[in-house]
C-alpha cells in the first residue's frame, strides 16, 4: 500500500518496529 510505504520511509525503523509490535500485541490481546 502506498500509504504504508510512505509511513515506513518517513518513520525511523525502530519506531516503526515498535509501533508494529504494539499493534500485533493489541490484536493478539483483542482476539486472544
Amino acid at each position: 500500500m502506498f500509504v504504508m510505504r510512505t509511513l515506513i520511509k518517513r518513520m525511523p525503523l525502530p519506531v516503526f518496529e515498535a509501533a508494529l509490535f504494539l499493534a500485533l500485541a493489541a490484536i493478539g490481546i483483542y482476539f486472544g
